[in-house]
């Protein structure tokens, strides 16, 4: 009631809930309201639901109180507890009772946009084979008579479809692929649906669709680049199948793609490669690791993108950068497959 009467609420996707019947599930959630979890626990209500949090949450006055009998569950904070909780976790999802997650941790009221996730999630969602349903509170301006007694922008809540856990080589690479492509998600369709929209948001897809700036020789180039890692003559060698031959055109629109921030330089040996820097689940044009394996064919190595985000956790929490904003991470690591078989 407070939140319909106060706040402007509002449910979008009801539909979704039905998959909540028939698999096991792990529930994500932005983190904006102080209420947004009992919102949640209320609009699946009478069916029963777990709410992974804090400590000091259940310490809150009244608002603690709530969260218990909804069925708040505190997070443990030391290994061997760890293990019993997530064996408790695997048995309650078996049992198809939803578990409700805040990947983004912390609360932050009225935050525009999907802050970055945490990976505890995906993990619960990766060990108990449960999918993800996600859901997604975006903002909508106050009408006319709202905007005379409102200040706060009216708050939505919409139920996305179900996403599966993306697996990858490794467990920590099903992590990471999993939580990029739900944050890559519920980002989108927040910035798509809410009134009000993280800054700057989707500046690089803007550029592509301007009919002015980019061009059919610069989609071609972006065609090109896809999945791929390319030397300007090799660029030049496949445009070239696809009828651009003009080579001052190529260097003025690969200046015109780093100038952007669409593409990533890398300089190695001497020899420069050009890697999209878009739509990329590894990496974005800030923050990258590359790995250049050199096989017996030197001049043709192998270059991939590597993701493990606590890389790039353990840099910035570096005691030599606790003076310093770090702008952006770019590591570009040459390595051999090696001789020596390990167990």
């Amino acid at each position: 009631m407070f939140g319909v009467i106060f706040r402007g609420l509002r449910i979008k996707g009801k539909k979704n809930l039905k998959h909540l019947k028939k698999e096991r599930f792990i529930l994500l959630s932005n983190h904006v309201h102080v209420l947004d979890a009992i919102w949640i626990g209320s609009l699946i209500f009478p069916r029963k639901i777990y709410v992974t949090m804090l400590q000091s949450n259940l310490g809150l006055p009244f608002v603690g109180k709530i969260l218990r009998v909804a069925g708040g569950i505190t997070i443990p904070e030391t290994k061997e507890l760890m293990v019993h909780f997530l064996d408790e976790l695997k048995t309650e999802l078996s049992k198809k009772t939803p578990v409700l997650v805040m990947p983004e941790a912390s609360i932050k009221p009225y935050h525009v946009g999907i802050r970055k996730f945490l990976s505890g999630a995906f993990r619960f969602a990766a060990d108990a084979d449960a999918k993800i349903l996600t859901f997604v509170y975006v903002y909508k301006n106050p009408n006319f008579i709202q905007k005379l007694y409102k200040k706060k922008p009216r708050i939505h809540l919409h139920i996305l479809e179900p996403v599966e856990v993306v697996l990858g080589e490794t467990k920590q690479q099903t992590l990471t692929l999993t939580k990029n492509k739900v944050h890559q998600i519920m980002s989108d369709y927040f910035n798509k649906h809410s009134d009000l929209k993280e800054e700057n948001y989707n500046e690089p897809q803007k550029l592509i669709e301007s009919n002015k700036r980019f061009t059919k020789a610069r989609r071609a180039l972006l065609e090109v680049l896809k999945d791929r890692h390319l030397t300007f003559k090799e660029i030049y060698e496949e445009l070239s199948k696809k009828g651009y031959t003009n080579i001052s055109t190529l260097y003025n629109n690969l200046q015109f793609f780093l100038d952007n921030n669409l593409i990533i330089k890398i300089n190695l040996d001497g020899v420069k490669y050009y890697d999209l820097g878009l739509d990329n689940p590894f990496h974005d044009h800030d923050s990258h690791l590359h790995m250049v394996i050199k096989d017996e064919d030197e001049y043709n190595p192998t270059i991939k993108e590597i993701d493990y985000p606590e890389i790039y956790d353990a840099i910035k929490s570096h005691p030599v950068f606790k003076h310093y904003d770090i702008e952006y991470i770019r590591i570009l690591v040459s390595a051999s497959p090696s001789k020596h078989k390990h167990k």
